[in-house]
Order: structure tokens, then C-alpha cells, then sequence
């Protein structure tokens, strides 16, 4: 990939396997504190375009640091859900669609399955 273009996933340890057999590259981290570092360290080396977030330790962040992350145009950055029932699916769909939007300038819609 060309700088600004890459995916990077920020981890916990456990889930990093499943990434990197994906062809994903993978940033492993314990807790909000070390995802924060992570995130600096990407933003500065300025060569990801999308940075993909354990959720729980995105949330976990300083509302005041989400807020400056979800503004981000580049890199994105977006949460990755945990899979657990809990997950709202078209909570998440609605705010990868404003990033995505805030992202490329357009407003991208997908049409619903059987009416395509």
C-alpha cells in the first residue's frame, strides 16, 4: 500500500493472530492507555488512512480524545465492534457511514438486501 493507505488494527494480544492471518497489520495492546500511545505513535508517523479500534478500549478513551478522533479525516478512525450480542449493528453501521462520509465527501448508501 501507498503511505496514507494502510489499515492497522489496535488489539487486545488475544485477537492478534486472527488479524495477522487476515494480512492485517496489528498494533497489540492491554488497555485504553496503551491504545491512546498507539494512536499517537500512528497519527505522527502519518502513513495509515484507517485505524481500526478494539471498541471497549476506544470507548474507555477521554471523551474529550473520541471526540478528536472521530473528527479525524486522516487517518479514520473507526471502532471495531466486539461481536458480543450487546453490539447494536445499525448503531455501528450509522457512525462507520459519518466517517466514511466525513472521510471521502460523499455520502455512500447501500441499498437493502432484495431491493437491488
Amino acid at each position: 500500500m501507498t503511505d496514507g493507505a494502510r489499515l492497522v488494527v489496535i488489539s487486545p494480544p488475544e485477537l492478534e493472530n486472527g488479524f495477522l492471518l487476515g494480512g492485517v497489520e496489528v498494533i497489540p495492546v492491554r488497555n485504553a492507555s496503551d491504545t491512546d500511545d498507539a494512536i499517537h505513535r500512528l497519527f505522527a508517523a502519518g502513513t495509515t488512512g484507517v485505524i481500526a479500534v478494539y471498541e471497549p478500549f476506544l470507548t474507555a478513551l477521554p471523551e474529550a480524545r473520541r471526540g478528536r478522533l472521530d473528527r479525524s479525516i486522516m487517518p479514520v478512525v473507526v471502532p471495531l465492534p466486539t461481536g458480543l450480542e450487546g453490539d447494536a449493528a445499525s448503531d455501528r453501521r450509522a457512525r462507520l457511514m459519518a466517517r466514511l462520509q466525513r472521510a471521502i465527501g460523499f455520502r455512500v448508501t447501500f441499498g437493502e438486501a432484495g431491493n437491488e
